[in-house]
């Protein structure tokens, strides 16, 4: 077969792959209208940036860390993922209020190759510390970004509480 007729059936086939695999997600995003309504913050998946838990613990996580930790919150569940450890968690969402609670965090390590840092460990039970049984306010500043932090009605002023910054992953 000519070089040109080869590229040429090559062409047609990779246009026919993107036509279907623009079909099927047209097809999905109808699906998923008609189904679950959506989290008051998408479905998007938040790339951890920092985990505040007191003054003594730097909160801002290392650039080498951050591509590891992430959570995607639905309308009803938590997943995310600290780099060989699987996240999951109930959630149930007070969008008056701009809360969400946060029920057991469970941590399942993900097998097969996935391989551990040092910190996927340490950084999965500091979010378990920030969410696990808690009623946390959400706020996003310009839609790239999520903010999570504890809810305590009688804390003191001057406290800080425990707190999540995310920003959307491309």
């Amino acid at each position: 077969m000519e070089l040109s007729k080869l590229r040429g059936a090559q062409r047609g086939r990779t246009a026919a792959r993107a036509g279907a695999a623009v079909l099927a997600t047209t097809g999905l995003l109808g699906l998923s209208a008609c189904g679950e309504a959506e989290s008051p913050v998408g479905w998007t998946q938040w790339q951890v940036t920092r985990i505040y838990q007191d003054p003594d613990t730097p909160a801002d996580l290392p650039e080498t860390q951050e591509g590891r930790l992430f959570l995607v919150i639905g309308e009803d569940s938590l997943t995310g993922a600290s780099g060989c450890l699987n996240l999951k968690a109930d959630v149930q969402w007070r969008e008056k209020e701009s809360q969400l609670e946060v029920g057991q965090l469970s941590v399942e390590e993900i097998g097969g190759e996935a391989e551990c840092a040092p910190s996927d460990e340490r950084n999965a039970e500091r979010l378990r510390d920030v969410l696990e049984n808690q009623t946390l306010t959400y706020t996003r500043d310009g839609g790239r970004s999520l903010r999570l932090q504890q809810f305590h009605p009688d804390a003191a002023e001057w406290e800080t509480p425990k707190a999540l910054s995310m920003v959307a992953r491309a």
